[in-house]
C-alpha cells in the first residue's frame, strides 16, 4: 500500500521533484497518513487529500475532508 496525496481539483498525485502526475503508481510513497496529513497540512492548499493506493490491485480509497485537509482513521489500516 502507498499512501499519496493527491490534488481534489486536478486528480494527480504528488511526485519526487515537486512535480505532479497523473498516475498513482508514479506518485511519491509518503508512507504513513500521518505524515501525508502533515505534508498537505505544510501545504496550506485547500484542495489536497489523502489517497490510499493498493498498486497490486490498481485500487485508491480517498479519505474524508477535515477542515481543508483530507484524513484517513489510520487505526483501521495499522499506520
Amino acid at each position: 500500500m502507498k499512501v499519496l496525496i493527491q490534488d481534489v481539483q486536478s486528480e494527480r498525485y504528488a511526485a519526487p521533484g515537486g512535480t505532479w502526475t497523473p498516475a498513482p503508481r508514479e506518485a511519491q510513497d509518503f508512507r504513513s497518513s500521518r505524515y501525508a496529513c502533515a505534508v498537505a497540512q505544510k501545504e496550506k492548499v485547500l484542495r489536497l487529500r489523502v489517497v490510499l493506493y493498493f498498486e497490486d490491485l490498481d485500487y485508491t480509497i480517498q479519505a474524508r475532508r477535515w477542515h481543508g485537509v483530507s484524513h484517513v482513521n489510520t487505526a483501521a489500516f495499522g499506520a
